[in-house]
């Protein structure tokens, strides 16, 4: 039996919802092989309708190990290079935004105006 499974390789590839998914998972109280089932979900991009997915990743996890499997993704756990950042994050009724998309084009008399009414 052979299945095909696309991971990403590094934390640049994964998509916003991946990477929101994976921040909740590493600050909750999951552990042990409970969390690495569901952070194996998300990098597969497996939502709550893929049934056909996930029969195929549940056949893959019975034959394997989770200490093979996470050979695959040990980026995962070992560095954290993300160099492409969430600009937009709604939470409830409100829709946050990075600052970068703000603060661009500040010229360094604004930007210190700005720190001097932070600090002060």
């Amino acid at each position: 039996m052979k299945i095909n499974l696309t991971i990403p390789k590094s934390w640049n590839e994964l998509s916003v919802w991946q990477l929101k998914k994976i921040a909740f998972y590493f600050h909750s109280n999951l552990s042990g092989v409970l969390f690495d089932y569901k952070v194996f979900l998300v990098l597969l991009n497996v939502r709550w309708w893929h049934f056909l997915k996930k029969r195929k990743i549940f056949k893959v996890v019975k034959n394997a190990a989770f200490k093979d499997l996470k050979l695959h993704y040990k980026w995962l756990y070992n560095n954290s290079n993300l160099t492409s950042f969430i600009t937009k994050i709604k939470i409830k009724s409100k829709t946050l935004f990075a600052p970068g998309d703000r603060i661009n084009n500040l010229i360094a008399d604004e930007f210190a105006h700005a720190d001097d009414l932070f600090l002060g």
